[in-house]
């Protein structure tokens, strides 16, 4: 999910766009939510948890994209 958010081209060709993301110059605020095993996920509230650093740091998008075994 980060490459299609922020990806952007290695290459200097302007024609060439294909690893280009949604918003390529942005940066990427990354919170681990899962337990070191794998097996689950602790999600923190959102609003007092995670969303308050993040809009600290200057974030205006944010993007749940969670996945465990």
């Amino acid at each position: 999910m980060a490459g299609s958010i922020a990806g952007n081209p290695t290459s200097n060709d302007e024609s060439d766009q294909s690893y280009r993301g949604m918003a390529p110059d942005a940066k990427i605020a990354f919170f681990d939510i899962g337990y070191a095993d794998g097996g689950s996920l602790s999600v923190p509230n959102l609003y007092d948890g995670v969303y308050p650093f993040a809009r600290d740091v200057g974030a205006e998008i944010h993007s749940n994209s969670w996945g465990s075994s």
